[in-house]
């Protein structure tokens, strides 16, 4: 089921709170009146232990040793279809690479405008609208552990990342991956699943 403005659920990660705050009502006075703000990595983590949010406004910087990145790649492991948008001061190119892994859908430079802010956040509600429809049907033919490896692919990472990621060997992994290009009825031709991963889950 598609969402909607007043559906689609946004955490705000922004360890500043006048920001938090002033990103949350540009959103409410667009019609976003399902967002919840997070003003640390445990706030945000308690959080999404009960809610799950489909696009998150994330900094990076947290003034703690976990950022915003870390608490992204986490909380993929158990939302593989969440989204990100980082709204970031840090423009370095060690941060962009760092951050590449989770693939954002956008990156956006503090300070930013209202404006900015709105149009990336309707262009991730209509994006996340558009990809259950073109990949729900083969995804429900997967288990979640397989899900969750098919998005870890998407994401770029090889066998080893995955097994240490979801704490499992690479030879499982690399028996999850020969059952979902099974499922999926993919060629045998080399990285034919990483290939339909990155097409339809990126």
């Amino acid at each position: 089921m598609s969402s909607t403005i007043n559906t689609f659920k946004i955490l705000v990660l922004e360890d500043e709170f006048v920001i938090a705050q002033d990103i949350y009502e540009i959103l409410e006075e667009e019609g976003f009146k399902n967002t919840k703000i997070a003003n640390t990595y445990k706030q945000a983590k308690i959080i999404t232990s009960t809610w799950e949010p489909q696009l998150v406004l994330c900094d990076i910087n947290l003034c703690t040793t976990k950022n915003g990145n870390d608490f992204i790649i986490q909380l993929k492991k158990n939302n593989p279809f969440v989204e990100v948008i980082f709204v970031t001061a840090f423009n370095d190119f060690e941060t962009i690479s760092n951050v590449k892994k989770v693939a954002p859908l956008n990156y956006i430079l503090k300070p930013f405008s209202k404006k900015q802010l709105i149009i990336a956040v309707h262009l991730a509600l209509n994006l996340i609208n558009l990809k259950p429809h073109k990949t729900s049907i083969s995804l429900s033919k997967l288990s979640p552990a397989e899900i969750k490896i098919i998005h870890q692919i998407a994401n770029g990472y090889s066998s080893i990342e995955i097994g240490e990621t979801l704490n499992i060997s690479s030879k499982t992994v690399r028996n999850h991956r020969y059952n979902i290009s099974k499922k999926l009825r993919l060629s045998n031709e080399n990285n034919s699943l990483l290939k339909w991963a990155i097409s339809n889950l990126s």
